[in-house]
């Protein structure tokens, strides 16, 4: 990468200013809009590094023409959506998120996609909202966590309006690739400072090309690639590289967003070198007991961006994450389901030949329904052997 691991805090591009453009409720003055960038060179196509298809998109990114900023007042929004605005500024002041200050200091609320979700992250100890994007039936981007729940959420604009009023940092979580060329329409026209921004996107999910083009098109935004785990459920160098290479190609303010539970030192030197470590956790996944002791410990080992470390679960919330540990993910139970499936295929064999009749098939039945009892006595052993770690769970009952 042609910029120094020393310089990555800081895109090569001279940043300009902006403000946040006024609700109804505010009578701020609006500063000179973000000043036209040139659009990619014709053989951009040519350098990328994906395919055809790939190349196109991210040329059609790069490339779009820059829609008017988003005034539309409070007043004109639907009721909650007005209330939400009205509480943003209100709010301003107590916490504002500072372009210059390091992404540790961000204290990001995970998901603000409802109006009672983004009410409780207003009215919250948070420097930083975090949004999920997908695109409703009708196509409309909107902000949903869960695939089946986009009804329950704030349309892009509505949320990225009230996040501009908030002057807190906003993450947009892309989890349907197809919504990034909308998202980056909406941020357009949202009036929203580009250092306040954080693209979020899976890397397998996008093509280096597309990566360049919201680059092109947001010099100082902070694009966040979020790499694949392994084969194994963890991060190593083949899996890592495809999202090295996209934050090489994309330059300026990178991040890269890991799970607490496999974020090991290895994949954090790796990452290092070319933008900032950031680290998530998820109640599924396991999230620490402590997470202020942990942040620190983080920031001790090398993590230098976003630590979204949420809240420890409650006690069955644990005891779930454990019994998924040992009865699903562990080697012990990966051997079980593999010895019960040859267990059951051996079982129908024979039960095939019962069917057939004749007293030589049922003679052979008779061997086979031997065998299957073997492996399923031997399924029952590695099942006694995963079972030999529940009282690590015990311990959550205390």
């Amino acid at each position: 990468m042609p910029v120094p691991p020393a310089d990555r805090t800081r895109p090569s591009v001279q940043r300009t200013p902006t403000a946040t453009p006024p609700s109804n409720a505010d009578n701020a003055s609006v500063s000179k809009p973000r000043p036209s960038r040139p659009k990619p060179s014709a053989d951009a196509g040519v350098q990328a590094l994906g395919s055809a298809a790939g190349a196109a998109a991210g040329a059609a990114i790069a490339s779009a023409a820059k829609p008017p900023v988003d005034t539309k007042p409070a007043s004109a929004e639907r009721p909650e959506v007005k209330e939400l605005r009205d509480l943003a500024v209100a709010k301003r002041g107590t916490h504002d998120w500072n372009v210059d200050a390091p992404l540790t200091d961000a204290r990001n609320a995970h998901r603000t996609n409802t109006p009672a979700e983004l009410k409780a992250a207003l009215t919250g100890d948070f420097n930083f909202f975090e949004g999920d994007l997908r695109l409703d039936t009708d196509g409309t981007p909107v902000l949903s966590h869960d695939e089946d729940k986009t009804s329950e959420g704030l349309k892009l604009d509505e949320w990225l309006r009230v996040g501009r009023d908030s002057q807190r940092g906003l993450k947009v979580d892309v989890k349907e690739p197809a919504a990034l060329p909308k998202l980056l329409d909406a941020l357009d026209r949202s009036g929203v400072p580009e250092g306040r921004l954080m693209i979020n996107v899976t890397s397998e999910q996008v093509t280096t090309d597309q990566v360049r083009g919201i680059r092109a098109r947001f010099p100082d935004a902070l694009i966040a690639l979020t790499p694949t785990e392994g084969h194994d459920g963890h991060y190593d160098a083949k899996s890592l590289a495809p999202t090295i290479a996209q934050a090489d190609a994309a330059g300026g303010r990178v991040s890269f967003p890991v799970r607490w539970d496999i974020a090991d030192d290895a994949t954090i030197a790796a990452l290092k070198p070319h933008g900032k470590v950031s680290v998530w956790t998820s109640k599924e996944e396991g999230t620490p007991d402590d997470p202020e002791a942990e942040r620190q410990h983080l920031i001790d080992r090398g993590v230098d961006g976003v630590i979204d470390l949420g809240e420890p679960g409650a006690w069955y919330q644990r005891a779930y994450t454990q019994l998924k540990d040992v009865f699903w993910d562990s080697g012990a139970s990966r051997g079980a389901r593999d010895v019960l499936g040859t267990g059951v295929t051996v079982a129908k064999a024979g039960a095939g030949l019962l069917v057939t009749g004749g007293k030589g098939a049922l003679h052979t039945a008779e061997d086979v329904a031997h065998d299957a009892g073997s492996v399923l006595s031997t399924a029952g052993g590695v099942l006694k052997q995963g079972a030999s770690h529940i009282p690590v769970v015990g311990g959550l009952f205390g």
